[in-house]
């Protein structure tokens, strides 16, 4: 049987993989009612052998991790203030996106 949970979740329990006993080497994982796998998350899997008499064996544990890979949306109402030429203010309303961590601002002189 195989089993997945999310790695460091207050789950303690492992959401049961494999409905039926497997006879093959191998199960696929399409992820939490087929709908695939959040991303930036690490899931943890257990699985364990069962003999023809119901012995279980020892677990097994294997990990793996979704890189998180969409990137946050831009930011939106971007304005440039001129100050007397002697600086410029930017002013911008932060994305929806909550997982934000920085900017970077770039200027380009044109005529």
């Amino acid at each position: 049987m195989v089993y997945r949970r999310e790695k460091d979740s207050d789950v303690a329990t492992y959401a049961q993989v494999s409905t039926e006993p497997l006879l093959s080497l191998e199960v696929v994982d399409l992820g939490i009612a087929d709908a695939g796998f959040e991303e930036g998350t690490t899931y943890q899997y257990a699985a364990y052998a069962i003999d023809r008499f119901r012995n279980i064996s020892d677990t097994v544990h294997a990990q793996a991790h979704i890189p998180k890979v969409t990137p946050p949306d831009p930011p939106s109402g971007v304005n440039a203030l001129n100050d007397n030429a002697r600086r410029i203010n930017l002013y911008w309303n932060a994305p929806l996106s909550l997982d934000v961590h920085t900017y970077q601002v770039f200027r380009k002189k044109s005529r």
